[in-house]
């Protein structure tokens, strides 16, 4: 009975998605929001990989110090590249649908537009200092947490046009990307594979982008929206990267 009640009595989900269009946006801005280059090109990378890779928060940043060895570590990462495409093998060391911590291994294409995952982590990871450890640090070696990311992207928002910030949080990211994929038509089943869902409960994002208004003017919307990433460092052409070799 109690559970029954709990159902009943469960909020509504009020978070809305960042879109592909809002993800452009907020990379275009960071240059603004963050205290320098390196710092821009970490939440690029983070925010891109969160939307392309339907991750959860507690996956790729920690939430308190203890779970640090729970995220996504540098060495969790792989880039390689099969028929010109670059691919980034990511190994999830523990998540909320892995409470043992087996391992769930994804991959993430690149996709050459302004928000291309693969472009802004190895951007990055041009920058990174060298040390082993979460993949997302600072300068100085300190991983990055759930609340420095959080606060970024409250305040990013801001500078795109979104007032209402409160309405996006971390997980807005895996949302709009669920949102994306069931807007052009992509199976359920393809879906729950690709945010690694167990139970049915990603159905539920099907409505969030009907209520989702944000619509920018045409003058405010990114011309760059579609265009293509120049390649850029001497590693552009590499055929396979461990990403250790970045340490």
């Amino acid at each position: 009975m109690l559970e029954g009640l709990k159902r009943i009595n469960k909020s509504k989900d009020t978070r809305l998605p960042i879109t592909k269009e809002i993800l452009i946006r907020i990379i275009d801005k960071l240059p603004n929001v963050c205290s320098s280059k390196f710092e821009a090109s970490l939440f690029s990378s983070a925010f891109s990989l969160a939307y392309h890779g339907f991750f959860r928060i507690g996956e790729i940043v920690r939430n308190k110090k203890w779970q640090a060895h729970q995220v996504i570590a540098i060495e969790n990462v792989t880039l390689s590249k099969k028929d010109y495409i670059e691919i980034a093998k990511i190994v999830i060391p523990f998540s909320k649908t892995d409470q043992y911590g087996h391992g769930t291994v994804i991959e993430i294409t690149e996709t050459k537009l302004k928000d291309c995952p693969i472009y802004w982590l190895k951007n990055y990871l041009m920058q990174r200092p060298k040390v082993k450890g979460p993949l997302f640090c600072h300068f100085g070696g300190c991983p990055v947490t759930r609340y420095q990311f959080s606060c970024v992207l409250s305040k990013v928002l801001i500078h795109v046009g979104i007032t209402d910030s409160v309405s996006f949080r971390t997980h807005s990211f895996r949302i709009g990307a669920a949102s994306s994929h069931f807007e052009k038509g992509t199976s359920e089943e393809e879906i729950k594979r690709l945010g690694r869902w167990k139970s049915n409960a990603f159905k539920g994002l099907k409505r969030l982008i009907v209520y989702f208004d944000y619509n920018p003017s045409p003058s405010s919307r990114l011309q760059t929206k579609t265009s293509r990433l120049p390649p850029f460092g001497e590693n552009s052409d590499t055929t396979s990267t461990n990403i250790l070799g970045f340490l």
